[in-house]
């Protein structure tokens, strides 16, 4: 879609924008070896994304929940934002390092991968 200078022009631009911001390229739409591996990052964000999307009707709200809300609004602006502004995919790959950490810790946060966590220490803890 073009982008043209109206809000209604990026009302309708800003999904795309936010999709490439957050997760693109993906492997599929990789050519050469450094969008391979960007892509192959991208990929392990989308998985824990997804991850943290499922949990996130389980996540208790009541001790972080304006420290969450405002991170999740950060990551969100700053995406779109970065992706309008962007002119190829290796500056957007550059400039996701401002949300990328974030991003991550948030879907990290899951209770499936706590969980994981805790059943692996408890399985080193017994080995050693």
């Amino acid at each position: 879609q073009v982008l043209e200078p109206n809000f209604v022009s990026f009302a309708k631009n800003l999904p795309t924008a936010l999709w490439g911001g957050l997760f693109q390229p993906l492997p599929w739409e990789a050519g050469s070896f450094p969008k391979n591996i960007a892509a192959v990052e991208n990929l392990i964000v989308l998985i824990l994304a997804g991850f943290g999307v499922i949990s996130f009707s389980r996540f208790n709200f009541s001790n972080n929940g304006i420290l969450i809300f405002s991170t999740l609004v950060y990551i969100l602006v700053l995406a779109s934002f970065l992706a309008f502004s962007t002119p190829n995919i290796g500056t957007l790959a550059r400039y996701r390092s401002g949300f990328l950490p974030f991003l991550i810790y948030i879907s990290l946060a899951d209770p499936i991968f706590k969980r994981l966590f805790r059943v692996h220490a408890k399985e080193v803890k017994g080995s050693s």
